[in-house]
């Protein structure tokens, strides 16, 4: 376990940040432990507090492929690191130990702590997920929680690939979508309970969806004219779901809400017709896909890059700090393009 030194480490508004010597010691700083099958990058796993009083708390996560570890996800996610590799890195959070080797199903490869899988939706949250979740947060292993999931529910009515080829829209019902807004609300709701119940002092984060316009594919698939009807019905379900979560947060002050789909509404604001943003001097498109840092969405069209995540992570940390004091320093704009800008391809 790597020890900061203390000129690596530097106060800012009062919260502690880690800002590594140099730059290239961003990502993938591993050190092979005598097994060699686990790998402890800093700041993966707690630090004990003769080494350092200012460790991130322990954070365990459900989700989907926005919060799966990307560097196991060729040829466009590995080229890019998601909110939990970035707050690894750039914030020192405990996710838990890091693995190059898989554990099985399903957690599987990465932080221990990070449940989330790629293509899952909220049943599969509440039913693989979850379990071993619970078991960390009962042994006080994990303090914070976050939940972010509802794309695999309500993006798939879209079929974005097959509207952006211009073909005709699935048959899609109110009754369908609301049927899937049900489920997944009852679904999310069995995973709050569950670990809310757990331990008495851990607390969750929720994140808002963004809505399935916001994603390039579907702005693609929005010159199809026969999708647009479609698209502004899961739009509206989506919305529906993101006042649900709201609500929830509101209602109990052991959740946090990250609402991400209001900085994306803000975001998509401020692009306005050029399609792109300035962020921290750079400018960001969100309209042109790509694995480049100036890109807000990978070349796949669907999944965040880099500063898209960068963003993502901010959100957390500022719910998990407006609501329960988390103190854990913001990253600047500036400190997520310099990250984006040197991240380096993965080979799983």
């Amino acid at each position: 376990m790597m020890e900061l030194s203390v000129r690596n480490r530097s106060r800012t508004r009062g919260r502690w940040s880690y800002q590594p010597a140099a730059i290239q010691g961003l990502e993938d700083r591993v050190t092979p432990s005598l097994s060699h099958a686990m790998i402890h990058p800093p700041g993966a796993g707690p630090l004990s507090p003769s080494q350092d009083q200012t460790t991130a708390a322990s954070i365990g996560v459900l989700g989907d492929s926005y919060s799966d570890e990307y560097k196991f996800y060729p040829p466009d996610r590995s080229r890019a690191r998601n909110w939990v590799e970035i707050l690894a890195s750039m914030r020192n959070a405990n996710f838990g130990p890091f693995s190059l080797i898989t554990r099985g199903s399903p957690r599987r490869q990465g932080f221990a702590y990070d449940w989330a899988l790629s293509g899952t939706d909220s049943a599969g949250v509440a039913f693989l997920e979850l379990p071993g979740l619970l078991s960390q947060v009962q042994q006080g292993a994990v303090e914070y929680v976050s939940l972010y999931v509802g794309a695999n529910d309500f993006y798939h009515f879209a079929a974005l690939k097959t509207l952006s080829h211009g073909h005709a829209a699935q048959p899609v019902t109110n009754t369908m979508l609301q049927d899937g807004l049900a489920t997944a609300e009852s679904n999310d709701s069995q995973v709050v309970q569950a670990v809310l119940s757990a331990s008495p002092s851990v607390k969750l984060v929720v994140v808002t969806l963004p809505p399935v316009t916001f994603l390039p594919l579907a702005q693609r698939a929005s010159a199809n004219p026969l999708a647009a009807p479609l698209l502004e019905a899961i739009d509206n379900v989506i919305a529906q779901y993101d006042r649900w979560l709201t609500e929830l947060a509101a209602g109990n002050p052991r959740i946090a809400l990250a609402d991400f789909a209001g900085v994306t509404d803000q975001l998509a604001a401020q692009a306005g017709q050029s399609g792109t943003i300035d962020y921290g001097g750079t400018l960001i498109s969100l309209t042109h896909s790509g694995d480049a840092a100036s890109h807000f969405f990978l070349a796949d069209q669907a999944h965040l890059g880099t500063v898209g995540q960068g963003m993502l992570a901010n959100t957390i940390l500022n719910a998990l700090d407006a609501r329960f004091g988390a103190d854990i320093a913001p990253l600047s704009p500036q400190e997520v393009v310099g990250f984006a800008r040197h991240v380096r391809p993965s080979t799983p």
